[in-house]
């Protein structure tokens, strides 16, 4: 369970990251998750 929650908090951070930072390695990062 915890691990899960980990890895949602990651593609939260991911989608974050990718919307703040419009970059192709941000936007990459984000579809590849």
């Amino acid at each position: 369970m915890k691990f899960f929650l980990l890895l949602m908090a990651v593609c939260i951070v991911a989608l974050a990251t990718s919307i703040v930072l419009p970059p192709p390695d941000g936007g990459v990062f984000a579809y590849s998750v």
